[in-house]
């Protein structure tokens, strides 16, 4: 019988408590980062000097240690691995996703469509389109003067790389802020900016069926880039909230046909308004979901009990 093992990509040491779970499981624990260095590689029983980007050679690791162990699943803390995340899911028939879910999460306009369709309620869009769709002078073309907040970012996952918040768009800032998304992005996209809190939702999808985790109260780094600043856990919120928020992660993964694996939605929250902006196919925090989640795998019929 082959042993179990299971495909970490990303070394940082947010993730090492997850990886030494993934051991103390029993499963050969296999992390994959660019930078030999990785805080958590101390952690692995396995390491692997792979990008998170590099999909063909994150593949064949995952076809070579489907040959030598029972693969149980693949997973990443950051969102621009999941394109090779589904590659692997589909070609070696894992239980998690499908891939199909990961694709429509990570185009955030695809994603914003199918949601509005089912009722949920998402920033307003107020352009989308490649630096060849500018004016000659470098500007969208849509409202000359902004007349609210807005958000600009690439169109794909990307873990918030180029992203800038402008509260007093002009011209220059938003030429500036897109050149910062076309330098890791094909497409961008211009929002208004929901006005509440911002909070995450993990959750975690086992068969179609929806188990809540824990909701994180987020605070933003103030330099304008949408770079997470510190959080706190449980966020202090009213029962009915939570769920809302809960029944409102559920109806997000479903309708992008997510049916199995950990995952997260930012949400904003203003008073009993909840405005969706994105979900990411991993938890913020990996602590009792994600042991839960390995012991499904493993077919633990108690994997439950560790919620």
């Amino acid at each position: 019988m082959k042993r179990p093992a299971f495909l970490y990509i990303g070394g940082s040491g947010a993730q090492s408590a997850s990886i030494r779970a993934i051991s103390e499981q029993g499963i050969v624990s296999v992390l994959t980062d660019i930078s030999p260095d990785a805080p958590a590689r101390k952690d692995a029983d396995r390491f692997e000097g792979i990008s998170a980007t590099d999909a063909d050679s994150l593949m064949d690791l995952a076809g070579k240690l489907a040959e030598d162990y029972d693969l149980l699943g693949a997973y990443a803390g950051a969102d621009h691995a999941y394109p090779a995340i589904g590659e692997i899911v589909d070609k070696l028939g894992l239980v998690q996703g499908p891939s199909m879910a990961y694709g429509k999460a990570s185009d955030k306009v695809t994603a914003a469509e199918i949601w509005e369709k089912t009722g949920i309620r998402v920033p307003e869009m107020i352009w989308c389109g490649t630096r060849e769709g500018l004016t000659p002078e470098g500007d969208p073309t849509f409202l000359e003067n902004p007349d609210a907040a807005i958000v600009i970012k690439p169109s794909n996952m990307d873990y918030s790389r180029g992203v800038s918040m402008l509260s007093v768009p002009d011209r220059y800032s938003i030429r500036k802020a897109l050149d910062g998304v076309f330098e890791h992005a094909e497409e961008a996209v211009i929002q208004k900016i929901a006005e509440g809190d911002l909070v995450n939702v993990d959750g975690l999808m086992v068969d179609g069926g929806y188990y809540p985790l824990t909701i994180i109260e987020r605070h933003i780094h103030p330099n304008g880039r949408c770079q997470n600043f510190f959080g706190i856990s449980p966020a202090p919120l009213a029962a009915a909230t939570e769920h809302a928020l809960h029944a409102q992660a559920a109806q997000a993964a479903r309708a992008l046909g997510l049916q199995n694996g950990l995952f997260t939605i930012d949400v904003i929250v203003n008073g009993t308004e909840l405005t969706l902006l994105e979900l990411s196919p991993h938890s913020t925090v990996n602590g009792d979901g994600f042991k839960a989640w390995l012991a499904y795998l493993q077919g633990d019929p108690d994997w439950r009990h560790k919620l």
